[in-house]
């Protein structure tokens, strides 16, 4: 959020919104939507399964870029290191990141959208 805070106090709108949409927006937008998922499937809710199916389509997508964050961080660590000039450090908050967006994609390949529709009773 410093990062976003920066950007929009320096009057760069555009870069602080790509990067709240990139790093708050999205991770959040994919946790709530596996949660919702999860919601329809345990309590057969199948007349939102349609819906759910369609976020399910968006967080697949959305999944296959979700590392971008973390790759642009790891080269900006790498490339920017001018002593006295700029330094840029990671924090814990780089590693909790990548973990969100990694558990967020082992979560969505591994959802079987089929049990939404499922209208079988299941113990």
């Amino acid at each position: 959020m410093d990062g976003i805070i920066y950007f929009f106090q320096s009057g760069s709108y555009g870069i602080a919104l790509v990067i709240f949409v990139a790093s708050v927006f999205v991770p959040v937008f994919k946790v709530t939507v596996l949660i919702y998922l999860l919601l329809i499937v345990h309590f057969k809710w199948h007349e939102r399964a349609r819906f759910g199916l369609r976020l399910y389509r968006v967080i697949h997508f959305i999944g296959k870029w979700s590392m971008l964050d973390i790759f642009v961080v790891a080269l900006m660590v790498g490339l920017v290191q001018f002593k006295g000039l700029a330094t840029i450090v990671t924090g814990p908050a780089a590693i909790a990141f990548a973990m969100v967006v990694i558990m967020t994609m082992l979560a969505t390949e591994s959802f079987d959208t089929r049990l939404m529709f499922d209208t079988q009773n299941q113990t």
